[in-house]
């Protein structure tokens, strides 16, 4: 048999009577600010001052003659500051692009840089000379004979349904139609 499962009881909460409870209890479970807080009493009490410490004690808002120069002389350079920045950086992004491209080769290449240096013990700037050359000629080639089929293959796809319909006609792309060729044809 099972015993039987009793259904859970939330405990009520604890109310305290400001009153009734001392002082040193109410302050350690009561937040300042909040009825029944000692601070909270002390400033509803003194409601003659608006501006003193026990204002800010009871973490009332403050005014703008509270706050101490020194912190608004460093916000105003906090901001001036962070603009200062952000326009550097804005200025010097075509810069910054090149060194990151430049280190991105630099990182890509260094492996057969390193590799030439010592398999044929060559100098650290005729092995980067070699291998930049190198890159150069292969990146040209590619440039060479990638980018006229590239060009070709977009000219072809951009019309490519005028480019059937010639062909079905039997037409070449650069051939104007030529309605004479088929009766010459016949009397030959």
């Amino acid at each position: 048999a099972r015993p039987e499962q009793q259904p859970l009881r939330c405990r009520e909460p604890i109310r305290i009577d400001p009153e009734s409870a001392d002082t040193e209890h109410s302050v350690l479970l009561l937040p300042s600010g909040v009825p029944g807080s000692s601070t909270f009493e002390a400033a509803v009490a003194d409601k003659s001052t608006t501006h003193d410490e026990s204002s800010v004690a009871s973490g009332s808002s403050r005014d703008w003659y509270d706050v101490r120069w020194r912190t608004i002389v460093a916000t105003i350079g906090l901001v001036g500051a962070t603009i200062a920045l952000i326009a550097i950086v804005y200025i010097a992004s075509d810069v910054m692009v090149l060194i990151l491209i430049a280190g991105f080769f630099g990182i890509v290449l260094n492996q057969p840089v390193r590799a030439l240096q010592r398999r044929f013990s060559l100098k650290q700037g005729l092995a980067i000379g070699l291998v930049v050359g190198a890159m150069t000629i292969v990146l040209g080639l590619i440039a060479l004979f990638v980018l006229p089929v590239r060009a070709q293959l977009v000219a072809v796809l951009t019309d490519l349904a005028g480019t059937v319909e010639q062909a079905s006609c039997g037409q070449g792309a650069d051939r104007q139609p030529d309605h004479e060729a088929a009766p010459r044809l016949g009397r030959a």
